[in-house]
């Protein structure tokens, strides 16, 4: 009894129990507030609701223990005053008495016997109810844990199969961003293409206008060719009622010749006769011709004297032409050897004008005709001439040449604003000009010795003359003897012989690469083809005016060559042959060359252009000698570099000057 109060006062009125209790209770709720509750967690909860059913036991069994020791208390309160009545009466006391106080007594121990085995009973149905709860429990948790790891299974199977999606997704959104880097890269190739094909567009429009002004003027001429077929048909219509009467007279002459082959027989014998007379005037005709010879020797003496007459009076005017540009040539060139070495800026993409410029600046003659110039009234001549004084001796490195381009513009249309443009088209129209501007009225003809090394025929020469006399008056300037020469075609009919011979002046030969469908290796072979008999029996145009049959051939031969030769290589066109290259020499010789054997001439290779890019947008240079220090230079709009390593392959400009001036 006195153990089990102990035992029970400890769990009642101890400390631990109710720290323990206050514990329990205070995290209650957040044991139960938890959204997915361990077994330890739920078996803390049954271990705490058997605890607070023990603990109200325990209070119900502290309570029937108190009211047995009050009564223990009362029953020994009792024995206490029976042991003091004991006490007085002892003597008073028997035998029997006592007996009945141990049969009391015994009666209480199996009272209290009674009462353990109560509690002990308590104690036992207490620990099976607390069993049965933790099964019942138990089995719960036990189905819920099992319901929430289906749950978890159930969950990682989806968190799985959306991490996958995730991954699915995640590599999509990697190959779109690939696409989009590729789609961007493309669309920045696409821009730069774009604005590529946007210059190309201004520059067929450009092109197109051109052609559009060229096309206007070629159906003028279209028209003016309709005209004259026109024409030429109604001289057809006549030339064949010509035919039909012609075709008449003949049936008619047949009969006169049958009845003539009669009388013909008749005058046989009449020409014996004649042959005898013929023999006999042949004797006298011979006699005749020795006194012929001898004048026609005397004739040439005359003719020798006078040619003699015709050079000296060609010397005189030379001296005095020399005199006079003496007295015209009052500036002098300064020479440094760092003098000639300034660029051009590209401000309008005018690189196919500066690099002409620059090569025709190092041409002494050229420069000296420019910087001579006097009048104050040629805006294009007064720009040009700035603009050479300035390649030669400005201090800067490059100079603009927008004065000299919008003055020239004005004059030609063609080479206004930023438009891209041919170096040998601007030449052509430069040397048009200058034609014009140093054109001299008094000239004398060029005499017919000068071409006696060709060995011409009498028509030839008959031609030249009458081509002498009407081209050179007309043309002559100090450019067109710098800069032009004379080339003869002659158009010959296989069937009837005869010769169509005509003249004409030029200051650019243009070569082609090819000699019909073979490919060309150098610059003689262009030359060789270029002056080859061409043969055009093929061609419509080309009838024989007396025979009218296609059976004509073509020869170009040159019977002048300038101080200054200008070859134009036609890189442009169907084949488009920058690509092919050629052997150019720095140093042409004429005899190397068959149909210019006669001239012995060698030429210096002084400057040349290459084309670098594509036909209608592309860049040119300029290569050139600068005559101040003798040394190759690039200029490439205002960069100038002097050429280590000199190549001419892809030009297509060539520019040669005569070595030996005195032929």
């Amino acid at each position: 009894m006195s153990n089990m109060g102990k035992k029970t006062g400890k769990y009642t009125n101890g400390r631990i129990y109710k720290k323990r209790k206050d514990y329990m209770n205070t995290n209650r709720n957040r044991i139960n507030g938890l959204c997915r509750p361990t077994f330890f967690t739920k078996r803390r909860q049954i271990y705490n609701i058997y605890e607070d059913k023990k603990s109200e036991n325990e209070e119900s069994y502290e309570i029937e223990n108190d009211n047995i020791k009050e009564n223990n208390n009362g029953n020994l309160k009792n024995n206490s005053l029976i042991s003091i009545n004991n006490k007085n009466y002892i003597g008073e006391l028997s035998e029997n008495n006592y007996e009945n106080l141990k049969k009391e007594y015994e009666k209480l121990k199996e009272e209290l016997k009674k009462k353990e085995l109560e509690y002990q009973n308590f104690s036992i149905k207490v620990k099976n109810d607390y069993e049965e709860i933790l099964r019942s429990q138990n089995i719960k948790h036990t189905k819920e844990i099992n319901g929430r790891e289906d749950e978890n299974k159930k969950l990682k199977k989806s968190i799985g199969e959306k991490d996958r999606y995730i991954k699915e997704i995640n590599y999509k959104i990697d190959n779109k961003e690939k696409e989009i880097k590729n789609l961007e890269i493309q669309k920045k190739k696409q821009e730069n293409q774009l604005v590529e094909k946007d210059k190309e567009i201004k520059n067929l429009k450009y092109a197109s206008e051109n052609t559009i002004k060229e096309l206007n003027s070629i159906k003028n001429q279209i028209k003016l060719h309709l005209e004259e077929i026109k024409k030429l048909k109604t001289k057809n219509k006549e030339l064949e009622d010509k035919n039909l009467k012609l075709e008449k007279y003949i049936e008619e002459e047949r009969k006169k010749n049958n009845n003539l082959s009669k009388s013909i027989i008749n005058k046989n014998s009449e020409i014996l006769l004649l042959k005898k007379k013929f023999n006999l005037i042949s004797d006298i005709i011979s006699d005749i011709g020795d006194s012929i010879e001898r004048k026609n020797t005397n004739d040439m003496s005359i003719e020798s004297k006078v040619e003699e007459e015709e050079e000296e009076e060609e010397e005189e005017e030379e001296k005095e032409e020399q005199e006079e540009e003496k007295q015209d040539n009052g500036y002098k060139i300064i020479y440094k050897q760092d003098y000639g070495k300034v660029g051009i800026d590209n401000e309008e993409l005018n690189c196919y004008m500066s690099s002409v410029i620059q090569i025709l600046k190092n041409i002494k003659e050229f420069s000296l005709l420019i910087l001579k110039f006097k009048k104050n009234d040629d805006s294009i001549m007064l720009s040009l001439k700035n603009l050479i004084e300035s390649l030669y001796y400005s201090n800067e490195q490059s100079v603009s040449l927008i004065e000299f381009k919008n003055n020239f513009s004005k004059e030609y249309k063609k080479f206004e604003g930023k438009k891209d443009n041919d170096s040998t088209f601007f030449l052509i129209y430069l040397f048009q000009y200058l034609q014009k501007v140093f054109l001299k009225q008094k000239r004398k003809v060029t005499k017919l010795s000068k071409f006696a090394f060709l060995k011409l025929k009498t028509e030839e020469k008959k031609e030249l003359k009458k081509f002498l006399e009407s081209y050179e008056p007309k043309n002559y300037s100090a450019l067109h003897d710098l800069v032009y020469g004379y080339q003869m075609s002659e158009i010959v009919c296989s069937g009837c012989n005869k010769i169509d011979v005509s003249f004409q002046g030029f200051n650019l030969l243009h070569l082609s690469l090819y000699d019909g469908k073979t490919k060309l290796t150098s610059l003689e072979q262009c030359i060789n083809s270029f002056l080859f008999t061409k043969d055009k029996k093929d061609s419509e145009n080309f009838i024989c005016s007396n025979c009218q049959k296609n059976c004509l051939s073509h020869v170009i031969s040159i019977i002048k060559l300038p101080p200054i030769l200008i070859i134009n290589l036609k890189r442009v066109g169907e084949r488009n042959v920058y690509c092919h290259d050629i052997t150019i020499p720095f140093i042409l010789k004429t005899k190397n060359i068959e149909k210019l054997e006669k001239f012995k001439y060698e030429y210096e290779l002084i400057g040349y252009i290459k084309h670098f890019g594509r036909e209608k947008n592309g860049h040119n240079v300029a290569y050139t000698k600068n005559f101040f220090d003798n040394k190759w230079y690039c200029f490439n709009d205002h960069e100038v570099e002097e050429l280590k390593y000199n190549s001419t392959k892809s030009s297509f400009l060539l520019f040669y000057q005569l070595k030996n001036k005195n032929n």
